[in-house]
């Protein structure tokens, strides 16, 4: 049976500045990519962290806001 391997998580993130400044400057994860406030991905080695924005900068809802995806 083939395992299947994740290619990115992603998380909704109410403020894409402030997400992005916390895993590349205190994670020290590099940025891959920026897309504006739309969307902005990080290397965390064998995975990528995708960023995305909740509506209108609502905030994330408890429990919630990751995504895997294969």
């Amino acid at each position: 049976m083939e395992k299947l391997k994740a290619a990115t998580v992603f998380f909704e993130v109410a403020n894409m500045d402030r997400a992005l400044a916390f895993y590349r400057d205190v994670l020290g994860l590099p940025e891959k990519i920026r897309f504006g406030n739309d969307w902005a991905e990080v290397d965390a080695g064998t995975i990528s962290i995708g960023l995305h924005p909740t509506e209108a900068g609502e905030p994330v809802t408890q429990g919630g806001g990751g995504i895997v995806s294969f």
